[in-house]
Protein backbone atom coordinates (compact mmCIF):
# COMPACT_ATOMS: atom_id res chain seq x y z
CA UNK A 1 0.00 0.00 0.00
CA UNK A 2 2.98 2.36 0.41
CA UNK A 3 3.96 2.02 -3.25
CA UNK A 4 2.29 4.73 -5.30
CA UNK A 5 2.54 5.91 -8.90
CA UNK A 6 1.58 9.41 -9.99
CA UNK A 7 1.02 10.32 -13.63
CA UNK A 8 1.56 13.92 -14.71
CA UNK A 9 3.91 15.32 -17.36
CA UNK A 10 6.41 12.78 -15.97
CA UNK A 11 5.71 9.48 -14.20
CA UNK A 12 6.58 9.50 -10.49
CA UNK A 13 6.95 6.69 -7.92
CA UNK A 14 6.86 6.66 -4.12
CA UNK A 15 7.69 3.67 -1.89
CA UNK A 16 6.90 5.38 1.41
CA UNK A 17 3.26 6.37 1.04
CA UNK A 18 3.97 9.64 -0.75
CA UNK A 19 6.52 11.19 1.61
CA UNK A 20 9.19 11.03 -1.10
CA UNK A 21 8.95 10.70 -4.87
CA UNK A 22 11.38 9.61 -7.60
CA UNK A 23 11.01 9.62 -11.36
CA UNK A 24 9.89 6.25 -12.65
CA UNK A 25 10.31 6.94 -16.36
CA UNK A 26 13.26 9.31 -16.57
CA UNK A 27 16.66 8.64 -18.11
CA UNK A 28 19.45 8.40 -15.51
CA UNK A 29 20.05 12.18 -15.45
CA UNK A 30 16.88 12.52 -13.37
CA UNK A 31 15.79 15.56 -15.36
CA UNK A 32 12.01 15.28 -16.00
CA UNK A 33 12.44 17.42 -19.15
CA UNK A 34 15.66 15.81 -20.32
CA UNK A 35 14.37 12.51 -21.63
CA UNK A 36 12.06 9.63 -20.77
CA UNK A 37 11.92 5.89 -20.90
CA UNK A 38 8.26 6.36 -21.86
CA UNK A 39 6.35 9.09 -23.63
CA UNK A 40 5.26 12.06 -21.51
CA UNK A 41 1.77 13.09 -20.31
CA UNK A 42 0.38 10.15 -18.38
CA UNK A 43 -3.32 9.36 -18.20
CA UNK A 44 -3.79 5.87 -16.76
CA UNK A 45 -1.86 3.21 -14.83
CA UNK A 46 -2.86 -0.43 -14.41
CA UNK A 47 -1.34 -3.43 -12.59
CA UNK A 48 -1.49 -7.07 -13.70
CA UNK A 49 -3.66 -8.92 -11.12
CA UNK A 50 -1.58 -11.23 -8.96
CA UNK A 51 1.80 -9.71 -9.86
CA UNK A 52 2.54 -6.23 -8.54
CA UNK A 53 5.74 -6.03 -10.57
CA UNK A 54 3.88 -6.05 -13.89
CA UNK A 55 2.15 -2.83 -14.87
CA UNK A 56 1.00 -0.76 -17.82
CA UNK A 57 1.18 2.98 -18.41
CA UNK A 58 -1.08 4.79 -20.90
CA UNK A 59 0.17 8.18 -22.09
CA UNK A 60 0.10 10.55 -25.04
CA UNK A 61 2.42 8.17 -26.92
CA UNK A 62 0.34 5.04 -26.45
CA UNK A 63 0.84 2.05 -24.10
CA UNK A 64 4.01 1.00 -22.23
CA UNK A 65 4.69 -2.13 -20.14
CA UNK A 66 7.00 -2.72 -17.17
CA UNK A 67 7.81 -6.08 -15.61
CA UNK A 68 9.85 -4.58 -12.76
CA UNK A 69 7.46 -2.07 -11.22
CA UNK A 70 8.60 0.88 -13.32
CA UNK A 71 12.38 0.44 -13.32
CA UNK A 72 12.31 -0.22 -17.09
CA UNK A 73 9.68 0.16 -19.77
CA UNK A 74 8.84 -1.33 -23.17
CA UNK A 75 6.57 0.20 -25.81
CA UNK A 76 3.47 -1.92 -26.47
CA UNK A 77 1.47 0.40 -28.69
CA UNK A 78 2.52 -0.81 -32.13
CA UNK A 79 -0.56 -1.30 -34.26
CA UNK A 80 -2.80 0.78 -31.98
CA UNK A 81 -4.21 3.93 -33.56
CA UNK A 82 -3.59 6.15 -30.55
CA UNK A 83 -2.48 9.41 -32.19
CA UNK A 84 -4.45 12.37 -30.86
CA UNK A 85 -4.97 14.22 -34.13
CA UNK A 86 -5.72 17.93 -34.03
CA UNK A 87 -6.03 18.70 -37.74
CA UNK A 88 -5.74 17.34 -41.26
CA UNK A 89 -4.17 19.35 -44.08
CA UNK A 90 -4.72 18.67 -47.78
CA UNK A 91 -3.37 19.92 -51.10
CA UNK A 92 -5.65 21.44 -53.71
CA UNK A 93 -3.29 20.58 -56.58
CA UNK A 94 -2.29 17.15 -55.25
CA UNK A 95 -5.35 15.39 -53.79
CA UNK A 96 -3.42 12.30 -52.67
CA UNK A 97 -1.22 14.30 -50.28
CA UNK A 98 -2.36 14.51 -46.67
CA UNK A 99 -0.79 16.05 -43.57
CA UNK A 100 -1.84 15.48 -39.97
CA UNK A 101 -0.97 17.43 -36.85
CA UNK A 102 -0.91 15.43 -33.61
CA UNK A 103 -0.59 16.13 -29.92
CA UNK A 104 3.01 15.55 -28.78
CA UNK A 105 3.82 13.94 -32.12
CA UNK A 106 4.36 16.84 -34.50
CA UNK A 107 3.21 16.88 -38.12
CA UNK A 108 3.27 13.80 -40.36
CA UNK A 109 2.59 13.33 -44.07
CA UNK A 110 1.33 10.52 -46.28
CA UNK A 111 0.59 9.63 -49.86
CA UNK A 112 -2.99 8.36 -49.73
CA UNK A 113 -2.34 6.00 -52.65
CA UNK A 114 0.22 4.13 -50.51
CA UNK A 115 -1.49 0.85 -49.63
CA UNK A 116 0.84 0.37 -46.62
CA UNK A 117 -0.75 3.46 -45.03
CA UNK A 118 2.66 4.80 -44.02
CA UNK A 119 2.91 8.25 -42.42
CA UNK A 120 6.30 9.91 -42.13
CA UNK A 121 7.27 12.49 -39.52
CA UNK A 122 8.14 15.95 -40.88
CA UNK A 123 7.81 18.56 -38.08
CA UNK A 124 8.44 18.43 -34.35
CA UNK A 125 6.67 19.45 -31.16
CA UNK A 126 2.95 19.35 -30.55
CA UNK A 127 1.79 19.54 -34.14
CA UNK A 128 -0.55 22.31 -35.26
CA UNK A 129 -2.03 23.85 -38.38
CA UNK A 130 -0.65 21.92 -41.38
CA UNK A 131 -1.22 24.04 -44.49
CA UNK A 132 -0.32 23.30 -48.11
CA UNK A 133 0.03 26.10 -50.66
CA UNK A 134 -3.05 25.82 -52.87
CA UNK A 135 -1.01 26.67 -55.98
CA UNK A 136 2.11 24.59 -55.24
CA UNK A 137 1.87 21.24 -53.43
CA UNK A 138 5.61 21.32 -52.66
CA UNK A 139 5.20 24.24 -50.24
CA UNK A 140 4.06 23.29 -46.75
CA UNK A 141 3.54 25.23 -43.53
CA UNK A 142 3.30 23.84 -40.01
CA UNK A 143 3.51 24.92 -36.40
CA UNK A 144 4.60 23.23 -33.20
CA UNK A 145 4.70 23.91 -29.48
CA UNK A 146 8.20 25.14 -28.49
CA UNK A 147 9.42 25.14 -32.12
CA UNK A 148 7.09 27.80 -33.60
CA UNK A 149 6.17 28.12 -37.26
CA UNK A 150 8.00 26.46 -40.13
CA UNK A 151 7.93 26.36 -43.92
CA UNK A 152 9.07 23.70 -46.38
CA UNK A 153 9.54 24.26 -50.10
CA UNK A 154 10.55 20.64 -50.80
CA UNK A 155 7.50 18.66 -49.73
CA UNK A 156 8.54 18.33 -46.11
CA UNK A 157 12.11 17.09 -46.60
CA UNK A 158 13.29 20.11 -44.61
CA UNK A 159 11.67 23.04 -42.82
CA UNK A 160 12.95 26.54 -42.15
CA UNK A 161 11.69 28.62 -39.21
CA UNK A 162 9.41 31.51 -40.18
CA UNK A 163 9.01 33.49 -36.97
CA UNK A 164 10.55 36.82 -38.05
CA UNK A 165 8.58 39.66 -36.50
CA UNK A 166 7.07 37.50 -33.74
CA UNK A 167 9.02 38.15 -30.55
CA UNK A 168 6.50 36.76 -28.06
CA UNK A 169 5.79 33.17 -27.17
CA UNK A 170 2.73 31.17 -28.14
CA UNK A 171 1.24 29.49 -25.09
CA UNK A 172 0.11 26.34 -26.81
CA UNK A 173 -2.11 26.07 -29.86
CA UNK A 174 -0.69 27.95 -32.87
CA UNK A 175 -3.12 28.79 -35.68
CA UNK A 176 -2.03 29.25 -39.30
CA UNK A 177 -4.51 30.17 -42.03
CA UNK A 178 -3.79 30.90 -45.69
CA UNK A 179 -5.66 33.38 -47.88
CA UNK A 180 -7.78 31.36 -50.36
CA UNK A 181 -6.70 33.56 -53.29
CA UNK A 182 -3.13 34.66 -52.47
CA UNK A 183 -0.94 31.92 -50.93
CA UNK A 184 1.64 34.52 -49.86
CA UNK A 185 -0.84 35.91 -47.32
CA UNK A 186 -1.22 34.00 -44.05
CA UNK A 187 -2.47 34.82 -40.57
CA UNK A 188 -1.22 33.45 -37.27
CA UNK A 189 -1.39 34.39 -33.61
CA UNK A 190 0.82 34.37 -30.52
CA UNK A 191 0.12 35.16 -26.88
CA UNK A 192 -0.63 38.86 -27.33
CA UNK A 193 -1.18 39.54 -31.03
CA UNK A 194 -2.67 38.43 -34.32
CA UNK A 195 -0.05 38.52 -37.09
CA UNK A 196 -0.17 38.71 -40.88
CA UNK A 197 2.41 37.97 -43.57
CA UNK A 198 2.21 39.01 -47.21
CA UNK A 199 5.40 37.25 -48.31
CA UNK A 200 4.88 33.63 -47.39
CA UNK A 201 6.09 33.88 -43.82
CA UNK A 202 9.40 35.67 -44.43
CA UNK A 203 8.19 38.52 -42.22
CA UNK A 204 5.19 38.82 -39.90
CA UNK A 205 3.55 42.12 -38.94
CA UNK A 206 1.22 42.60 -35.97
CA UNK A 207 -2.35 42.92 -37.20
CA UNK A 208 -4.16 43.36 -33.87
CA UNK A 209 -3.19 43.43 -30.20
CA UNK A 210 -5.64 40.70 -29.23
CA UNK A 211 -4.62 37.98 -26.78
CA UNK A 212 -4.93 34.20 -26.83
CA UNK A 213 -6.30 33.76 -30.36
CA UNK A 214 -6.39 30.11 -31.34
CA UNK A 215 -9.02 30.09 -34.11
CA UNK A 216 -8.71 32.04 -37.36
CA UNK A 217 -11.14 31.72 -40.28
CA UNK A 218 -10.94 33.58 -43.60
CA UNK A 219 -13.99 34.28 -45.75
CA UNK A 220 -13.80 32.02 -48.82
CA UNK A 221 -15.26 34.63 -51.18
CA UNK A 222 -14.01 37.94 -49.77
CA UNK A 223 -10.67 37.25 -48.11
CA UNK A 224 -10.52 40.75 -46.63
CA UNK A 225 -13.02 39.41 -44.09
CA UNK A 226 -11.25 37.43 -41.37
CA UNK A 227 -12.59 36.07 -38.06
CA UNK A 228 -10.65 35.18 -34.92
CA UNK A 229 -11.54 33.74 -31.53
CA UNK A 230 -9.87 32.51 -28.37
CA UNK A 231 -10.46 28.90 -27.43
CA UNK A 232 -8.81 28.69 -24.00
CA UNK A 233 -11.75 27.26 -22.04
CA UNK A 234 -9.28 25.30 -19.87
CA UNK A 235 -7.90 28.63 -18.56
CA UNK A 236 -11.30 29.78 -17.24
CA UNK A 237 -11.55 32.34 -20.02
CA UNK A 238 -14.77 32.88 -21.96
CA UNK A 239 -14.54 33.22 -25.72
CA UNK A 240 -14.75 36.41 -27.74
CA UNK A 241 -15.02 36.73 -31.52
CA UNK A 242 -13.25 39.43 -33.53
CA UNK A 243 -13.55 40.43 -37.19
CA UNK A 244 -11.76 42.51 -39.77
CA UNK A 245 -13.25 43.59 -43.09
CA UNK A 246 -10.10 45.15 -44.54
CA UNK A 247 -7.54 42.39 -44.45
CA UNK A 248 -6.44 42.91 -40.88
CA UNK A 249 -5.93 46.68 -40.85
CA UNK A 250 -8.72 47.14 -38.31
CA UNK A 251 -10.43 44.63 -36.03
CA UNK A 252 -13.60 44.91 -33.96
CA UNK A 253 -15.22 42.60 -31.44
CA UNK A 254 -18.48 41.16 -32.74
CA UNK A 255 -21.16 39.18 -30.95
CA UNK A 256 -20.30 35.74 -29.62
CA UNK A 257 -23.04 33.09 -29.44
CA UNK A 258 -21.43 30.82 -26.84
CA UNK A 259 -19.20 30.82 -23.80
CA UNK A 260 -16.59 28.43 -25.19
CA UNK A 261 -16.08 28.59 -28.97
CA UNK A 262 -14.31 25.55 -30.45
CA UNK A 263 -14.32 26.34 -34.20
CA UNK A 264 -15.17 28.98 -36.78
CA UNK A 265 -15.65 28.06 -40.43
CA UNK A 266 -16.58 30.36 -43.32
CA UNK A 267 -19.12 29.17 -45.86
CA UNK A 268 -17.37 28.03 -49.07
CA UNK A 269 -19.71 29.86 -51.47
CA UNK A 270 -21.58 32.59 -49.53
CA UNK A 271 -19.66 35.71 -48.59
CA UNK A 272 -20.31 36.90 -45.03
CA UNK A 273 -21.67 33.56 -43.82
CA UNK A 274 -19.76 31.88 -41.00
CA UNK A 275 -20.45 28.98 -38.65
CA UNK A 276 -19.43 28.52 -35.01
CA UNK A 277 -19.33 25.49 -32.72
CA UNK A 278 -19.14 25.38 -28.94
CA UNK A 279 -18.03 23.21 -26.04
CA UNK A 280 -21.21 22.74 -24.03
CA UNK A 281 -23.14 19.89 -22.40
CA UNK A 282 -26.42 21.82 -22.21
CA UNK A 283 -29.02 21.00 -24.85
CA UNK A 284 -29.41 23.43 -27.72
CA UNK A 285 -26.14 25.35 -27.26
CA UNK A 286 -23.62 23.85 -29.67
CA UNK A 287 -23.94 25.11 -33.28
CA UNK A 288 -24.60 28.58 -34.76
CA UNK A 289 -24.65 30.33 -38.11
CA UNK A 290 -24.20 34.01 -38.99
CA UNK A 291 -25.16 35.49 -42.35
CA UNK A 292 -23.94 39.03 -41.54
CA UNK A 293 -20.21 38.50 -40.80
CA UNK A 294 -20.79 37.72 -37.14
CA UNK A 295 -22.97 40.65 -36.13
CA UNK A 296 -25.83 38.30 -35.23
CA UNK A 297 -26.12 34.53 -34.91
CA UNK A 298 -28.81 31.94 -35.67
CA UNK A 299 -28.92 28.84 -33.48
CA UNK A 300 -28.91 25.73 -35.71
CA UNK A 301 -28.28 23.18 -32.96
CA UNK A 302 -31.70 21.60 -33.59
CA UNK A 303 -31.82 17.99 -32.40
CA UNK A 304 -28.03 17.71 -32.06
CA UNK A 305 -27.36 15.94 -28.72
CA UNK A 306 -26.15 17.78 -25.57
CA UNK A 307 -22.45 17.06 -26.14
CA UNK A 308 -19.58 19.36 -27.20
CA UNK A 309 -19.26 20.21 -30.89
CA UNK A 310 -15.55 20.55 -31.57
CA UNK A 311 -15.36 21.32 -35.28
CA UNK A 312 -17.47 21.99 -38.34
CA UNK A 313 -16.98 21.78 -42.09
CA UNK A 314 -19.29 22.53 -45.01
CA UNK A 315 -19.66 20.62 -48.28
CA UNK A 316 -18.62 23.09 -51.02
CA UNK A 317 -20.83 21.31 -53.58
CA UNK A 318 -23.94 21.48 -51.37
CA UNK A 319 -23.72 23.93 -48.50
CA UNK A 320 -26.77 22.42 -46.81
CA UNK A 321 -24.51 19.47 -45.97
CA UNK A 322 -22.79 20.21 -42.65
CA UNK A 323 -20.41 17.94 -40.74
CA UNK A 324 -19.72 18.17 -37.00
CA UNK A 325 -16.85 16.57 -35.12
CA UNK A 326 -18.23 15.88 -31.63
CA UNK A 327 -16.92 14.33 -28.43
CA UNK A 328 -18.36 10.98 -29.56
CA UNK A 329 -17.69 10.97 -33.29
CA UNK A 330 -19.36 12.55 -36.32
CA UNK A 331 -22.75 14.15 -36.91
CA UNK A 332 -24.24 15.21 -40.24
CA UNK A 333 -27.01 17.52 -41.43
CA UNK A 334 -28.32 17.58 -44.99
CA UNK A 335 -30.77 20.44 -44.42
CA UNK A 336 -28.50 23.24 -43.21
CA UNK A 337 -28.73 22.33 -39.54
CA UNK A 338 -32.48 21.83 -39.17
CA UNK A 339 -31.90 18.18 -38.25
CA UNK A 340 -28.78 16.22 -37.29
CA UNK A 341 -28.00 12.51 -37.56
CA UNK A 342 -25.30 10.24 -36.23
CA UNK A 343 -22.67 9.70 -38.95
CA UNK A 344 -20.44 7.07 -37.33
CA UNK A 345 -20.73 3.98 -39.52
CA UNK A 346 -17.25 2.38 -39.44
CA UNK A 347 -15.92 5.29 -37.37
CA UNK A 348 -14.89 5.18 -33.69
CA UNK A 349 -16.96 7.10 -31.16
CA UNK A 350 -14.12 9.40 -30.13
CA UNK A 351 -13.45 13.11 -29.97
Amino acid sequence: ANTLFLGAFALWKSTDGGSNWTLSNSIPSGDPYGGFLTHCDHHSIGFVPGDVNKMYDCNDGGVYYSSDQGASWNFKGKGLNTFQIYQIGSAKTSPNLALLAARDNGVSAADLTDTTHTWYYVYAGDGFSPVVDHTNANTWYAAGFYVGRGKSINSGLSFSPINNGISESTWYYTPLEMDPFNPQILYTAADSNIYKTTNGGNQWTPSAAIRDIQIIAIDKINSNVVYASNRVWWANTTSKIYRTKNGGSNWIQVSCPAEYITDLEADPVKAGTVYATAYNYNAGKQIWKSIDTGNTWINITGNYPPIPANSITINPHNTNHLYIGSDVGMYFSEDGGVTWNDFNNNLPNVS
